[in-house]
């Protein structure tokens, strides 16, 4: 199902309105273009889907069930890739599989990460370090990121 509704969504940074009455629901499937100038407020609506911001009003539900923190259930690429530094390519997606499946084992981790970078297109990255990658590369590490936890059932079966 995966329908995600926004009702009546504000949010105000102290005396800051950012983003006032938003109403929409998106269906599975669905494509969605935020588009908009710096500072309108995107990447505020993205943060509050993920669950890392609450809203000052309104309501955000994921099939029904109210979004009131991050969940395995949804996923974020950060404009800042978010990979640590001191570890590969590999290591950043196999730490946040070993988070989101404790019970497998690192075999199973290391072979869905490597999976999943090869999806993005990244065969040789596993041993490399985020900053051996170009920028283009470190997104799509990140994405593989994303990807991996919030689709267990790839490589995970």
């Amino acid at each position: 199902m995966h329908e995600i509704t926004l009702t009546n969504i504000s949010y105000a940074y102290g005396e800051q309105t950012v983003l006032e009455d938003i109403n929409f629901t998106a269906a599975a499937g669905e494509f969605i273009c935020l588009l908009g100038p710096s500072g309108c407020g995107k990447s505020t609506l993205l943060r509050l889907l993920a669950g890392l911001a609450r809203p000052t009003t309104g309501t955000l539900t994921l099939d029904g069930k109210p979004i009131n923190g991050p969940g395995l259930d949804r996923g974020v690429v950060f404009q800042d890739y978010s990979l640590f530094p001191w570890m590969t390519a590999g290591q950043n997606v196999v730490l946040a599989l070993e988070q989101a499946f404790p019970g497998k084992s690192r075999t199973k981790h290391r072979q869905t990460a490597q999976a999943y970078l090869e999806m993005v297109g990244l065969n040789d990255v596993f041993h490399k370090l985020p900053g051996a990658l170009s920028g283009g590369m470190r997104q799509r590490a990140a994405i593989a990121r994303a990807f991996a936890i919030n689709s267990p059932g790839f490589a995970h079966g």
